[in-house]
């Protein structure tokens, strides 16, 4: 009898440690530029699944899209996926409205999509704004944006 209940729970306990780890879901990856805006941090997590990061080929690219006339520095960078680093432009886009700024920030990363069964890498973007609110957007083929509003002076 006691062989019979161990054979019915041993095959029961394999599948529960098999499948533990996909109902966890996937462990991403994040690298964090950091620009300032009117002398205001925003802290941009680019974050790919960690089993993705052999087929990465270059630089993160990060464009901050604001109105003319902001004052805009990189703070911060590291070293990417792979060391290939990330790269920051800043381009005018868009006016103020009131006291409020708007903001893009579009990422790529840019893969090897022939090493990848559907060739898709997806990519999640978390955005840390001045106030410590926080914007999230998952996206797919190495690419993701968000668009959001910050005070035009801090």
């Amino acid at each position: 009898m006691k062989r019979l209940v161990f054979a019915g729970l041993f095959p029961v306990f394999a599948l529960l440690i098999l499948v533990a780890p996909v109902a966890s879901g996937l462990q991403w990856c994040p690298k964090d530029p950091i620009v300032s805006l009117n002398g205001q941090a925003v802290q941009i997590w680019v974050a790919i699944p960690e089993g993705y990061q052999p087929v990465v080929t270059g630089a993160i690219d990060v464009v901050v899209a604001s109105p003319a006339g902001v004052e805009r520095e990189v703070l911060f960078t590291d070293e990417g996926f792979n060391g290939y680093g990330e790269t920051v432009e800043f381009v005018d886009a868009g006016t103020f409205q009131g006291d409020a700024m708007p903001v893009s920030v579009d990422v790529n990363v840019p893969y090897d999509a022939s090493q990848l069964s559907d060739g898709n890498l997806p990519v999640r973007l978390t955005i840390v704004l001045p106030d410590d609110s926080v914007i999230e957007v998952e996206d797919e083929f190495g690419a993701a944006s968000a668009s959001f509003t910050i005070p035009a002076n801090q």
